[in-house]
């Protein structure tokens, strides 16, 4: 698992470029988030980032309101920029023991600290693959990131009725030098589990461990990876999720 200031690394270096494309092409329309321009992005994020910083020093029990939007006359790209500082310290200030304690969204600083720095480096691929060829997510990032994907989300967040018949899911990021990479992901009617080792499904999605991510997220579709098995299995579940 990337440590915390890896998290912090990586999740300063997505706003970074996610900053540089607000600034030059806010009005930009975003393919992978149908309806979003660049500048919605941005905002959306920058937004995330102060509301979690704003949460992880909050009184415990305390409702915290939505981040406030940005001025029109706003350089976009500064404004990121300086939310994502105020973020990094904030989670240096409450430490590995922090939490946010807001009702409805009580996580560790940890859990907090994982989730900004996914929800940023995807929303960074989203910009730079609109306007240009985007930057590619580091392998072992990527690996964490799926392991977020099934521990965090798929147990919450997947439609059993839209999946259909029980069927299993083998996940495998091919590059040569990652820890892990391998996952077996099985959807019945009692609900999702997912386990990370090498066995066989019913379809086997392979790709880089970016490439995986951004499937995993509905950013490339099913034919960007090779596929073994039953493929009607891989474009259920991309079809089944709601996160």
């Amino acid at each position: 698992m990337t440590s915390p200031h890896g998290w912090d690394r990586e999740r300063a270096a997505a706003t970074a470029r996610l900053a540089a494309v607000a600034s030059t092409a806010p009005d930009a329309p975003v393919p992978t988030c149908p309806g979003w321009t660049v500048a919605r992005v941005a905002v959306h994020t920058g937004r995330i980032h102060r509301w979690v910083a704003a949460a992880l020093t909050a009184p415990d029990g305390t409702e915290v309101p939505p981040a406030p939007r940005p001025a029109p006359e706003t350089d976009l790209g500064g404004w990121l920029v300086e939310g994502g500082d105020l973020l990094t310290v904030a989670f240096e200030a409450a430490g590995p023991g922090g939490a946010v304690r807001a009702p409805g969204w009580e996580r560790s600083a940890p859990w907090w600290r994982r989730r900004t720095c996914h929800e940023t480096v995807v929303h960074a691929w989203d910009v730079e693959a609109a306007v240009g060829v985007p930057t590619s997510i580091d392998g072992q990032l990527a690996v964490d990131g799926i392991d977020e994907v099934v521990e965090v989300f798929l147990p919450t967040a997947f439609d059993l009725d839209a999946f259909g018949e029980p069927a299993t899911l083998h996940l495998h990021a091919t590059d040569d030098d990652l820890d892990g990479g391998e996952w077996l992901v099985a959807v019945g009617s009692d609900g999702v589990r997912s386990e990370r080792r090498h066995a066989k499904g019913d379809v086997a999605v392979r790709g880089s461990a970016s490439d995986l991510l951004l499937w995993a997220w509905g950013r490339v579709p099913t034919s960007a990876l090779d596929v073994m098995g039953d493929a009607d299995v891989a474009e259920r579940y991309l079809a089944a999720t709601r996160y």
